[in-house]
């Protein structure tokens, strides 16, 4: 490979390592796997439309960002008896994952008393594989993305809506009556961004490497 090409791999390495927890590693459970039958992690695997909605989208995913996308359930039976995992990992199989995605009632409710320039749909806001659907449903498809406290307070409590809202800001409000918030990383370093750049700069190494091979 070229100096280019190398410096892009160290690129990508560096913010592979960056990424910490949010990088899925596994042994191939035999010779014939097909790698394509791991998809990577949700996280990995979303774009957000708009930059001013990705914490609030961290926020309503939370810990099923880390959660790692798989073709089916025999994937993941291979992976957890014979692919040497370093961590506990859950698998969410295409062909097994029941996708959570709120009435459209719910949300022309929601519209209705706040207007449709300050809630959003969260599936609305992201960019995926279309086969990807039912497992971005699962992490992102049970919540309503609001404007600002007043906003979510207002639905989360309201009996035609009454569905957990998130503000841009991170604040999230629960029917049930709990308000979680406080402080949080800053902006650029969640991560989803975190992700978006790791999946950026491996392609942008990948391409490299692959132009090198040719002129050589």
């Amino acid at each position: 490979a070229d100096a280019r090409a190398v410096e892009l791999r160290a690129r990508a390495d560096a913010l592979g390592a960056r990424a910490g927890g949010g990088a899925f590693r596994y042994a191939r459970p035999d010779s014939t796997f097909d790698a394509a039958r791991v998809k990577g992690t949700i996280a990995e695997l979303v774009r957000v439309r708009d930059a001013r909605m990705a914490l609030a989208l961290e926020v309503i995913a939370g810990g099923k960002l880390a959660h790692v996308v798989v073709r089916d359930d025999e994937t993941a039976k291979l992976l957890i008896s014979r692919g040497k995992l370093q961590r506990r990992t859950t698998f969410v199989p295409l062909n097994r994952v029941a996708a959570r995605v709120l009435p459209p009632a719910t949300l022309a409710a929601a519209r209705k008393l706040v207007g449709d320039e300050n809630v959003w749909s969260p599936l609305a806001l992201l960019e995926h594989a279309a086969d990807l659907a039912p497992a971005v449903a699962y992490a992102f498809g049970g919540a309503l993305l609001c404007a600002d406290a007043p906003t979510a307070k207002r639905l989360a409590f309201d009996r035609s809506v009454g569905v957990a809202c998130v503000t841009l800001d991170g604040d999230l409000f629960s029917p049930t009556g709990t308000l979680t918030g406080g402080s949080r990383a800053p902006a650029g370093d969640g991560l989803l961004a975190r992700a978006a750049a790791l999946v950026a700069a491996r392609a942008e190494a990948d391409a490299a490497e692959a132009l090198s091979l040719i002129h050589i």
